[in-house]
């Protein structure tokens, strides 16, 4: 009758930690959504004070969301998007408008694939 307790118990919590991390991956989609739209708009407008600014707070979100991603991504892609991210801001303040639109262009499809390298398999667990 143990073994069963403490098996439901393993269960629910393996079944909490995926559904905790779907929800960490999932957010931080949406955030960088909502953020692509202002960003844009102020790119156009030459507005690099509003990008930074919008950038600077999405890098907090990113750095409380990696702890939970990097659970199941591999380090590369991890560092591609870090450095990616990074980069968006250097050339935000620089006003290198080329060199900033298609950094954050490609950091923004990076995070559009995490919902699809970020799901729960055997092999990421082990």
């Amino acid at each position: 009758m143990k073994r069963v307790i403490i098996t439901i118990v393993m269960m629910a919590l393996a079944v909490g930690f995926i559904v905790y991390h779907n929800f960490k991956v999932s957010d931080l989609d949406d955030e960088v959504n909502n953020v692509y739209g202002t960003v844009i708009d102020a790119f156009e407008n030459d507005d690099f004070d509003t990008i930074i600014s919008e950038l600077e707070e999405l890098k907090g979100k990113w750095e409380d969301a990696q702890t939970w991603i990097g659970m199941t991504i591999d380090t590369d892609q991890l560092e591609e998007i870090d450095i990616s991210l990074k980069q968006s801001i250097e050339y935000a303040k620089i006003s290198a408008k080329e060199d900033f639109i298609g950094e954050y262009v490609m950091f923004n499809q990076c995070i559009k694939h995490l919902t699809y390298y970020e799901r729960i398999t055997p092999e990421s667990l082990m």
